[in-house]
């Protein structure tokens, strides 16, 4: 069979392709009573305004999609005033190199020729609980030259000129884990994530590299286990409030056929090697319809009412948090009896049957419930949402998601 008669010969009643388009449908209902920031086509962090719904780009300026993020706050209270940091033997001064976000606001720290442990602290108070510190930081001088960033646990970056070529954990950082992202203008974001610890401080340290500069931009410290998007303190903790998008009402029922149907998703996970993510979830606390990813053991859940079923990809390792993955559940259901299934990354179709007579009443974006029954976000990049009223074939589905 030729792949092009694999495809569906109609067309979607719903078809979000968030990474080409950069726009909402007016049918889509979004909110986010905050600021919040993004990378942008030119490669620069951009701010937008509350309510404004994010397209994200990578560092090349490659679409990524609708980012949704949960809530989260930055603990620093000073995040991009390093002169109110306490100075460890280092000297800080303005730049004409621009900032990540195109700015001339990044800080130049100089490091004293003599002493070998240095650069700067603020002081936080932590819970608890397991944590992540980041920073933008860029090496302004040809060769190499070395940073280290420290909560309890110590990992140091090393660069040969405009790249980093090594990393290196030190003390107490058997519970931490590290990790870089490139941005444009040679700049890079570098984050250490590490379990809870007494020590209310964080730290940006020269390392060996005595005499020499590094380039500093938006400290950033908040709990989890990855980083969201910087968000900017100046005196006191800033909350980014989370992303919720959904279609609800006529909005949805416009579209949306009872009886049988099938929803296909592309998206990323913004977690760590793809941890659980909801990526599309129906009527707040009773998840009528779903497609749940999971890190372990590496599958998608497919379900509908009270009935679900896994994907068999459960041999295949789940792609890591920079990859995009793409599900498609299909559903059918005549008031008595229904079935639900779908594929995963291509992955043969799985189904089961259960009980009819669901009611689906609205769809809401990479959403979980958290405390409570309160719809949070999952933090996700959602590429494209495409919605056919009837069911598609295996092969369809099987040729969707490769």
């Amino acid at each position: 069979m030729a792949i092009s008669q694999l495809y569906p010969n109609t067309r979607p009643t719903l078809n979000l392709n968030f990474a080409r388009s950069k726009t909402l449908d007016p049918r889509i209902t979004f909110t986010r009573n905050s600021t919040a920031t993004y990378v942008g086509s030119d490669g620069l962090i951009k701010t937008a305004v509350a309510g404004e719904a994010r397209f994200d780009h990578n560092s090349n300026g490659d679409s990524l999609g609708l980012l949704i993020e949960e809530s989260r706050t930055n603990l620093t209270t000073k995040s991009n005033n390093f002169g109110a940091w306490q100075h460890l033997g280092a000297v800080i001064s303005s730049t004409t190199e621009l900032a990540p976000d195109g700015t001339n606001t990044a800080t130049k720290v100089t490091l004293s020729p003599t002493i070998y442990y240095q650069g700067l602290q603020e002081n936080i108070t932590f819970s608890n609980l397991r944590k992540t510190f980041s920073i933008y930081v860029k090496n302004p001088i040809s060769g190499t030259n070395e940073l280290a960033i420290d909560m309890r646990g110590i990992v140091r970056f090393q660069f040969t000129d405009n790249e980093i070529t090594n990393v290196i954990t030190g003390n107490n950082a058997a519970n931490g884990v590290y990790d870089y992202q490139a941005l444009s203008n040679d700049w890079w974001r570098v984050l250490w994530t590490e379990d809870g610890t007494s020590n209310n401080r964080v730290k940006i340290l020269g390392w060996g590299a005595t005499g020499k500069e590094i380039l500093v931009w938006g400290s950033q410290v908040e709990y989890g286990d990855f980083p969201t998007s910087y968000i900017p303190t100046s005196g006191s903790t800033v909350t980014r409030v989370a992303d919720v998008c959904e279609i609800t009402g006529t909005n949805f029922s416009s579209w949306y056929n009872q009886s049988e149907g099938t929803i296909c998703a592309k998206f990323r996970s913004q977690y760590p090697d793809g941890e659980n993510t909801t990526v599309l979830q129906g009527q707040t606390g009773i998840s009528d319809i779903k497609i749940f990813a999971f890190a372990n053991p590496n599958r998608v859940q497919f379900k509908y009412g009270s009935d679900y079923t896994y994907s068999n990809g459960s041999t295949a390792v789940y792609p890591a948090a920079s990859d995009f993955s793409s599900a498609a559940l299909f559903y059918t259901d005549d008031g008595t009896d229904s079935s639900v299934g779908g594929s995963f990354q291509g992955f043969p179709v799985v189904s089961t049957t259960g009980t009819g007579g669901v009611t689906v009443s609205g769809l809401y974006f990479a959403p979980f419930l958290g405390t409570g029954g309160t719809l949070q976000a999952s933090s996700a990049h959602l590429s494209r949402i495409s919605y056919y009223p009837y069911r598609l074939t295996d092969s369809q589905l099987e040729e969707l998601t490769s």
